[in-house]
């Protein structure tokens, strides 16, 4: 029996695909009036690139003005590898983000980054995309010499779970960082049981819908880790760094071929620098971005845990315990995982000092602002992941 997260941690519940759709087909069926302020806000200084080719491509891009059915709005990003554009949709108006390849290797990623995309969307039975971004479109372009340039649309995400939890303090940071990091390793977990790896969980890969709901996006640099009958690949040899080198694991940086375990690791390192967000280095090992060999150090079982994990709670230190007894081809129990998130998340809101502890209504004491109690929905995710198969069969 499988148990569908009905209600995210946040209170709030994200669309189905099915009732976005038909959300979607409503509004463009009523007449759209774009007001004064949505267009000012938009008049924002535009974004120059540092590079000849890809100054090139962005003019190109704005002075087409709409691709597809999709209006360009502005250019919020660019690089080697392509241009990153906000549009609007023609017949709804909704705000999306597109990208742009404009070099022959983000060609291919691109087009791989949107089959991943719509693999999961189409992935049957339970909505895989609750906390893994959508897609909204994809196809093909022109480019500044008339050659075939790909093109996908995805949500809009602005936010960061970083600006809310940056706010947070003592138990009231444990409580808000553990419902955060239960929903990443929720969007962790469904990209698994889709049969795909991450591959570069980080904070920059993270956004916010409706200000609440976290969203794991950035699958371009995602792998397939399954065979057609959900046999575990064999491990390849000497295929280098994949990642990136401050949240990646210890074997990633070292070139081995990556698996379930590797994608955890970077959702803990992602969950340490949240407990630290407000230092210099959130991570023990981010004032030495020029000494591999030290960050190598920090992240092996040699390096004593209470430094990597300052400021944590204890269900971290078992995390920590937990993750370092997996290998590549080991099955990870999310559900576990979970379950010791949870647990620290109760015990930061049942501390009579906390900000964040709760009464008995399930509404906060009056020592701290009032919000509702997330306890019913996290339950429920948790138990989820229990019910749940969560098997992936070995060579």
């Amino acid at each position: 029996m499988q148990f569908k997260a009905s209600q995210q941690l946040a209170g709030t519940k994200r669309p189905s695909l099915s009732q976005q759709i038909e959300n979607n087909i409503a509004e463009a069926e009523q007449p759209k009036n774009v007001g004064v302020e949505d267009r000012h806000s938009d008049q924002e200084e535009e974004f120059q690139a540092d590079c000849e080719k890809v100054q090139k491509a962005i003019d190109f891009i704005m002075l087409q003005k709409q691709i597809g059915v999709w209006q360009i709005e502005k250019i919020i990003g660019a690089g080697a590898n392509g241009v990153v554009a906000k549009c609007r949709h023609k017949g709804t108006q909704e705000i999306c983000v597109m990208k742009v390849a404009i070099s022959s290797a983000s060609f291919h990623s691109l087009i791989w980054e949107s089959e991943v995309m719509g693999r999961i969307m189409r992935a049957p039975g339970e909505d895989r995309t609750q906390h893994l971004v959508r897609r909204k479109g994809a196809g093909l372009c022109l480019g500044p010499e008339g050659e075939g340039l790909p093109y996908v649309v995805m949500e809009n995400l602005p936010g960061n779970p970083v600006s809310i939890i940056g706010c947070c303090v003592g138990d009231e940071l444990i409580s808000k960082v553990c419902e955060y990091g239960l929903q990443l390793l929720k969007a962790v977990y469904d990209l698994h049981k889709c049969g795909f790896l991450h591959r570069d969980i980080k904070p920059e890969n993270l956004g916010l819908y409706k200000k609440e709901i976290l969203i794991l996006y950035d699958l371009g640099m995602s792998r397939s880790f399954t065979e057609h009958h959900g046999n575990l690949r064999e491990p390849r040899s000497n295929i280098g760094m994949r990642g990136t080198d401050e949240w990646a694991s210890l074997s990633a940086e070292l070139g081995k071929d990556q698996g379930p375990v590797d994608d955890l690791w970077g959702w803990f390192y992602v969950m340490i620098e949240w407990m630290n967000c407000t230092s210099k280095s959130p991570l023990a090992w981010a004032a030495f971005d020029d000494r591999p060999e030290i960050r190598h150090l920090m992240k092996s079982n040699n390096f004593p845990s209470r430094l990597v994990l300052r400021g944590c709670p204890k269900e971290f230190f078992k995390i920590q315990a937990y993750l370092r007894s997996l290998g590549r081809c080991d099955s990870p129990n999310y559900f576990y995982l979970a379950t010791l998130l949870k647990n620290a998340k109760s015990k930061a809101e049942n501390n009579n000092d906390s900000p964040v502890a709760a009464n008995g209504d399930g509404t906060l004491k009056a020592n701290g602002p009032k919000i509702e109690n997330r306890e019913n929905a996290m339950e429920k995710i948790v138990t989820r992941m229990n019910r749940e198969e969560v098997y992936f069969a070995r060579v």
